[in-house]
């Protein structure tokens, strides 16, 4: 036999059936006989289990499945991006840092040295002194505090952009000299708030993500509710049947000469139609108090709320951020 289903929720089925069987009954005109038949059935659901897009949705939530992978990945490579590209500009920040820093250290050491010369020319008291290598023990202090804080940064920044870090010994005595400066734009040219908004909802991976979750639970309570309906199944039936074989000797009667015969007076019968049979009908069930498929509906529906709010959530959180 073979059978075929199809999206639309019907099944049809074409089977070829042949027994041979002998008999010690004194009634049977033949004696073995051959039984064969050919039927072809169709089966289309009209209410439960009727329609493509009902049928096809595991494949829809599978589909949309491989896109929240897809969005997954650009959701981890945008984090990724971001936050490298953070850890260089704080590096920038900071070398930048340190040589504010260093000019400060070498303006308080010029100051410490003019100091020292004006009181040795009685042109300034000797607390002036004082301050000055306070000052310059001060900003020496902001320098090594500075220099550390660099270092501490090309350390991160190493980690994060190298596949073995501080265990690869030319990676641990590598320097980082950022390349590119900070530059300050000349004019601020930033979207209105609406666009901003609209680019976010457009854009952001996540929020694609709590769409498609969305949308798959919808189809899941799609198909949970059609379980809820009765069945009716619109039934089509055609069938070429088949006798044959060898009379009894034991029994009494005559049969027909057109049934006399082997295989191939059966195969004769099957192909010419001699037999047929054809029937179409409805077959109703109606299911009582079908507690599984209302369980499930309910199921899906309290996941349609929750995956609804989640969504909402994020659409505030991505408001929050813009």
């Amino acid at each position: 036999g073979y059978s075929q289903g199809f999206s639309t929720g019907a099944n049809v089925s074409l089977s070829y059936l042949n027994t041979r069987q002998s008999s010690n009954s004194l009634q049977s005109y033949f004696n073995p006989f051959i039984n064969s038949g050919v039927a072809l059935n169709v089966t289309q659901p009209l209410l439960r289990g009727f329609g493509r897009e009902l049928n096809r949705r595991f494949i829809r939530i599978a589909g949309n499945e491989q896109k929240i992978t897809s969005l997954l990945f650009r959701q981890q490579l945008i984090a990724t991006v971001y936050g490298v590209v953070r850890l260089y500009t704080d590096l920038v920040a900071l070398a930048e840092d340190v040589k504010v820093k260093q000019d400060t250290y070498d303006f308080a050491k010029t100051l410490l040295q003019n100091t020292q010369d004006s009181v040795n020319e009685g042109t300034q008291a000797p607390i002036e002194l004082t301050r000055a290598r306070a000052q310059v023990s001060a900003t020496q202090q902001d320098l090594i505090n500075a220099q550390g804080l660099l270092e501490e940064q090309e350390a991160i920044l190493k980690t994060v952009i190298t596949r073995l870090g501080f265990a690869d010994p030319e990676v641990r005595g590598a320097r980082l000299i950022p390349t590119d400066p900070l530059n300050i734009p000349s004019s601020d040219q930033t979207p209105s708030i609406e666009e901003l908004l609209n680019q976010a909802y457009r854009l952001r991976p996540d929020l694609a993500q709590a769409g498609l979750q969305t949308e798959n639970t919808r189809i899941s309570l799609e198909g949970s509710r059609n379980a809820l309906r009765p069945e009716l199944d619109l039934v089509g039936t055609a069938q070429s049947n088949a006798l044959a074989g060898d009379p009894n000797s034991l029994s009494a009667g005559v049969p027909a000469s057109a049934y006399v015969g082997g295989y191939g007076t059966a195969l004769q019968q099957i192909f010419t139609g001699k037999n047929p049979t054809v029937a179409v009908g409805l077959q109703l069930t109606l299911p009582v108090r079908n507690r599984v498929a209302q369980a499930d509906a309910a199921r899906d529906e309290l996941q349609l709320r929750q995956t609804q709010i989640r969504e909402r959530q994020l659409r505030n959180q991505a408001q929050l951020e813009v």
